[in-house]
């Protein structure tokens, strides 16, 4: 199916928990789905509990073993975590060769099973073929077309689970103003780059994040919170308090010029940057340090004065006072 998606909310004036009939009627009427396929369960795979002796590993079409990533699942391994194995049942061969789940079934047969006694048994979802291009077609699919979780989904979960670097991130944004949201959202003060924002909260701590988001909410009150931007500010933020340089009148400063400066919260990264790629073409620094350079640019060309401390890449920008 060739289509363009925009993302879709199907809850969208609905309760939060829905048949999942409801979800894909939503979705056909939505984008006009039509039809093209008739149902039988007989296309499906089938669920048995096999003998772990029955099911094989072809290493032609599968990854070696990986200890590092067995260890870890290992360590954290709960039944109600460890999805079945899928196979295909070689008619051919009268065996099952699993396609995916060598990782975590390994895993399971090591930490649950202990690999002790015969008869261990093992849940399998499987297919049948007489060839290996059922092997090679699942294991391509599952592994090169899987769909990641955006990080938002997963810091709601552990938000709910009261982890406690998501619950003082959730609660740093919130008490400045701004909100935690899924990537395609465009409500004024929605903080979207999840990874990003917990990146810049180890790396640059959560008072120069906070700062950085309340400053934006200030000052750019229409626009999402970019998250370039926020974290170049949090950068010039972290340097000045780092040097003793950080006044509350100096960082409503940095603030203002930048409104001035610029059209939105998005232009600030983006002109910045390219100005940068332009004028530095061959260097290689962060995006979160061309940005804080830019802004740094900015004040001392706004108020004709020194910030207090030095670029992290050196960089001078045009500015226009336009705003």
């Amino acid at each position: 199916m060739s289509m363009t998606f925009k993302t879709f909310n199907p809850l969208t004036g609905s309760k939060p928990v829905v048949p999942l009939i409801d979800v894909a009627r939503a979705l056909i009427k939505k984008y006009k789905i039509k039809n093209t396929l008739k149902f039988s369960k007989e296309v499906f795979n089938k669920f048995i509990w096999l003998d772990a002796e029955q099911v094989f590993v072809n290493f032609i079409n599968q990854r070696i073993p990986d200890m590092k990533h067995i260890a870890k699942l290992m360590g954290k391994f709960d039944p109600i975590l460890c999805t079945p194995l899928i196979c295909v049942y070689r008619t051919d061969l009268k065996r099952y060769h699993v396609c995916d789940g060598l990782q975590h079934g390994t895993a399971m047969l090591v930490t649950y099973f202990g690999c002790l006694a015969n008869g261990l048994q093992v849940p399998v979802w499987y297919t049948t073929a007489d060839n290996e291009e059922a092997e090679r077609k699942i294991f391509l699919s599952i592994n090169r077309d899987r769909l990641p979780v955006a990080k938002i989904y997963i810091h709601r979960q552990e938000v709910a689970m009261k982890v406690k670097l998501a619950c003082d991130i959730e609660k740093l944004v919130r008490s400045a103003g701004a909100h935690t949201a899924q990537y395609s959202s465009t409500a004024p003060g929605a903080v979207t780059h999840i990874g990003h924002l917990y990146s810049a909260y180890k790396q640059l701590g959560a008072s120069a994040v906070r700062e950085a988001i309340i400053l934006m909410r200030k000052y750019f009150p229409n626009d999402t919170i970019h998250i370039d931007t926020m974290q170049g500010i949090a950068l010039v933020l972290k340097l000045l308090a780092d040097n003793n340089k950080l006044t509350d009148k100096k960082r409503e400063d940095i603030g203002l010029a930048l409104s001035q400066n610029f059209k939105d919260a998005n232009r600030v990264h983006l002109d910045i940057k390219e100005e940068f790629n332009i004028r530095c073409a061959t260097d290689t620094s962060t995006n979160r340090c061309k940005v804080a350079a830019g802004i740094i640019s900015c004040y001392e060309q706004q108020y004709k004065k020194s910030i207090g401390v030095d670029q992290p890449v050196p960089l001078a920008i045009t500015i226009s006072g336009q705003y």
